[in-house]
């Protein structure tokens, strides 16, 4: 996961629920985790609620002010030229799976769902 979505402290929190999730359902026991009183959404309807029009605008004036005269491009040092027209192309890695591992998924996958 990469650290622009997430921090160390709240990654530690995720691997460590994930593996006691993953503890207990393999033994087909229910989730041993308190539901959050909280969800995502709740923060999304605060948040909405908060950015009233007069807030967003006088946030959205700031940020303008602040970042004025900041510049488009930041020239950063890389490994590489930067080439003159970005392409967004990505690459891939093939990985070969040999027949039995590929079965042996399979049948996982179709065991669990």
């Amino acid at each position: 996961m990469h650290h622009i979505v997430s921090d160390g402290w709240s990654v530690g929190i995720m691997v460590r629920e994930i593996s006691q999730l993953y503890a207990v359902y393999c033994k087909g026991e229910p989730s041993p985790l308190t539901p959050l009183t909280i969800q995502y959404p709740d923060y999304a309807v605060w948040q909405r609620q908060w950015l009233s029009d007069d807030r967003l605008h006088a946030q959205s004036e700031f940020w303008r002010t602040e970042l004025s005269g900041a510049p488009v491009l930041l020239d950063l040092p890389t490994d590489r030229p930067r080439p003159p027209q970005q392409s967004f192309k990505g690459d891939n890695a093939p990985v070969v799976l040999d027949a039995q591992l590929t079965r042996a998924l399979k049948q996982l996958s179709q065991k669990h769902g």
